[in-house]
């Protein structure tokens, strides 16, 4: 019994003697993610799913909104956005707003934000606005923030 209770009254030392982990720098974190997030619009912007992917974890989920079942996997997802954007398209302008932006620890952080777009498929055709909310919970993966849940409607 009193080998344990020495086990116990050391370890607990030990772990009261370790500093508590550090919080990230939210300022600094929301400016990668940030430029993480305008990189992936731009993809849109481009036509180019390869750029828009970049931002995902492997392991990542897409949730689309009007009831598209959940995209699962990088793959599936640059699938996803390839068939997106196939077909014409004369312009397409993103816009987003950050409502609130958490870091929950080191690797972990939550976005949730509106989003605003205009898409113009042809010189004749008008232009069609989206607007919406959305979701984003990020990742840090090899020390770059990426984009593990993605959703929004």
């Amino acid at each position: 019994m009193k080998k344990t209770h020495y086990l116990i009254l050391a370890l607990s030392t030990l772990f009261a003697c370790q500093p508590p982990l550090s919080q990230p720098n939210k300022e600094e974190v929301f400016k990668l993610t940030k430029a993480a997030n305008d990189a992936s619009l731009q993809g849109h912007i481009e036509k180019n799913a390869d750029k828009i992917i970049a931002v995902y974890t492997e392991d990542a989920v897409v949730l689309p909104p009007n009831g598209v079942k959940p995209i699962i996997g990088l793959d599936s997802i640059k699938r996803y956005y390839q068939n997106s954007l196939k077909g014409e398209g004369k312009s397409i302008e993103i816009t987003t707003e950050n409502l609130r932006f958490d870091v929950i620890d080191q690797n972990n952080a939550t976005e949730l934000g509106k989003y605003n777009i205009k898409y113009q498929a042809s010189d004749t055709s008008a232009v069609t606005v989206f607007k919406g909310e959305m979701l984003i919970v990020w990742k840090k993966q090899n020390g770059q923030w990426k984009i593990y849940l993605d959703m929004w409607h």
